[in-house]
């Protein structure tokens, strides 16, 4: 996290568009916010939009904007997410989920700089600066045919990446700490619980799981017990453990382990719908390892 925190210093006052990468609930938006927080466009407008809840018939509306008389029941102008961002910031999230029909639209505003309302009769200057994230392999999707490399391109100018939780375990007292404030107070051994504790939620599960302590705890000191009273049993292991991970980097032949192996691979890949990406992740091996056995 000292790299991103670098990184955000760094990258606070360009324009450049900036992609945001990493598991779900690590915090993108967080670091969204500090891009924006610490750089000279703090005082204007930060705004959020969530691509995947965007259906595309109403895509150009939401995102651009409409005229009066647009379309039935346009009975007044509407700004769009561009022209509300203003001078600001504009935080595209799950940006993946863009519809591909949509995408070549977004470019075109990328490169141009400039947008139309919905039935306007005038372009727009496109002001704002846009950050982008994802959870995703965008990689994966261009391979599928899912997502345009030319967008990919244009978003992707600095590529910034949130490591999981368990990877910053020294963090999370300092964050249990914070979406606590005032109202809870730890033990020493209740912090060493939460930081020995995986969250496979990242920071949004930590985050949750204060706030149900916050509202249904007797006490305002928080003990190792009422950790373990009030915080959720992780979750159980994938069906793809570490053993596969045993078996792919394995060197030995035989007509079991290949059988095996195949099973495990074919169970990753059907997990994953069929994205090559993240069953190596499910797997816990290099996408080229898994490359290999397939074609193998």
């Amino acid at each position: 996290m000292t790299g991103v925190h670098g990184m955000i210093t760094r990258l606070a006052n360009a324009d450049a568009p900036v992609l945001i990468r990493g598991q779900t609930g690590v915090g993108k938006e967080l670091v969204a916010r500090a891009l924006h927080d610490r750089g000279a466009r703090r005082g204007e407008p930060f705004v959020a939009v969530n691509c995947s809840t965007l259906p595309a018939t109403l895509f150009e509306s939401i995102f651009f904007g409409h005229a009066r008389g647009a379309f039935t029941g346009a009975d007044r102008r509407a700004p769009g997410e561009l022209e509300l961002a203003g001078r600001g910031t504009l935080f595209l999230d799950e940006i993946a989920e863009v519809p591909l029909e949509v995408q070549p639209k977004l470019l075109r505003v990328l490169e141009q700089g400039r947008y139309r309302p919905l039935g306007g009769d005038e372009d727009r200057d496109l002001e704002a600066r846009v950050l982008a994230a994802t959870h995703v392999d965008l990689e994966a999707r261009i391979d599928e045919g899912r997502f345009r490399e030319d967008l990919y391109y244009r978003l992707n100018v600095v590529s910034l990446e949130v490591p999981p939780l368990a990877a910053r375990r020294e963090e999370i007292p300092h964050l249990a700490a914070l979406f606590a404030g005032d109202r809870l107070a730890f033990t020493d051994e209740a912090l060493a619980w939460l930081a020995r504790r995986n969250w496979p939620g990242n920071v949004r599960e930590l985050r949750n799981a204060i706030e149900r302590i916050a509202l249904l705890s007797d006490e305002d000191l928080v003990t190792v017990n009422v950790l373990e009273a009030l915080v959720p049993p992780r979750r159980r292991r994938s069906e793809v453990d570490a053993l596969v991970t045993a078996v792919l980097e394995s060197s030995v032949a035989g007509s079991k382990l290949e059988h095996l192996e195949q099973a495990l691979i074919a169970r990753a890949l059907e997990l994953s719908d069929g994205v090559r990406a993240r069953a190596a992740r499910l797997l816990g091996v290099d996408r080229k390892v898994l490359d290999r056995r397939v074609r193998g």
